[in-house]
């Protein structure tokens, strides 16, 4: 799984999805049963604990539909550029400014839960890899997450994040070099890592996002960004486009759930480079998640305005 709220990591040839975000362990839990259609609408994508449907389906209410399924997906017929993108979060906010009950040092707990792709495509080795995973324990990673006040607002740590996540739970043979991000420049971030023995950079570049919180509830929030992720390092360099959708919901004061869609593109390439269309995912990983709140080292202090 992606990181929540750091961009996923490398994604070349032969590697495993990462997580743009989290949950406690799952592989006791008992099968999940058919759902109704409006709750299948709103989180068929990703199994969110059975025994806790029932907090789910108290905001899947029809009346509440179009509210959860605030974000908006392209028009399958445009594609859109490179330009379109970095202009879809000018005089937008910097970064995704959390509710303040995210605040703290979580427990992440991510499970896969489905891997899609569209009909009658072909499967990459790598995608074909994280489905034999599905329902083992495999499937299912820890690490920790951090969110921080800075300038008045809460967001994620994603130096932290991105950090926590190479090293608790990197999933193959990668060791952790460095990490540069600002919370200046937020959208901007870097990762090297070295796997058998080349050392492999992914500068990632949030060009779109949304949130919302639907029909203004205090235990909801909804986030969807887009990255441009360029990796070198391993040959040929490469540039994928990658949209990222959590949907959270604040479930008492110490534990955050969480359903996730990891949308992957087509690399860029062809007649038009620039162009690729935001409807039509070359593979879809789906998770779900839980955050649980930790106490808060002494030696973890959050970042300060600079």
């Amino acid at each position: 799984m992606a990181l929540l709220n750091a961009p996923p990591l490398p994604l070349t040839a032969g590697s495993e999805p990462a997580v743009c975000g989290l949950t406690r362990r799952t592989k006791d839990l008992p099968p999940f049963p058919a759902v109704p259609g409006q709750l299948a609408a709103v989180v068929g994508y990703s199994y969110l604990r059975w025994r806790k449907a029932r907090c789910v389906a108290r905001w899947c209410r029809p009346t509440r539909r179009e509210a959860l399924l605030l974000f908006p997906f392209a028009d399958p017929a445009h594609a859109e550029t490179l330009s379109d993108l970095s202009r879809g979060i000018t005089g937008g906010d910097k970064d995704v400014y959390y509710p303040t009950w995210f605040k703290g040092i979580w427990e992440a707990t991510t499970e896969l839960v489905a891997v899609e792709v569209p009909e009658n495509s072909k499967v990459e080795d790598s995608v074909k890899r994280q489905q034999q995973l599905l329902g083992t324990k495999q499937a299912v990673e820890r690490y920790p997450q951090k969110y921080i006040e800075y300038e008045g607002k809460i967001i994620a740590d994603r130096a932290f994040n991105m950090r926590s996540y190479v090293r608790g739970s990197g999933g193959g043979p990668r060791a952790f070099e460095s990490v540069e991000w600002d919370p200046r420049t937020p959208n901007l971030s870097t990762v090297t890592i070295k796997r058998d023995g080349v050392s492999i950079k992914t500068e990632t570049r949030i060009k779109k996002r949304t949130v919302g919180v639907p029909e203004g509830r205090d235990d909801l929030f909804n986030s969807s960004e887009v990255f441009l992720q360029e990796v070198s390092g391993g040959g040929e360099d490469k540039v994928t486009p990658i949209r990222c959708v959590n949907k959270f919901k604040k479930n008492g004061d110490s534990e955050i759930l969480v359903i996730q869609r990891l949308e992957i593109f087509p690399r860029f390439g062809g007649a038009d480079p620039e162009a690729f269309n935001l409807d039509k995912p070359s593979v879809i990983y789906k998770y779900r998640g839980v955050l649980q709140l930790q106490p808060e080292s002494p030696l973890e202090p959050g970042i300060k305005a600079l």
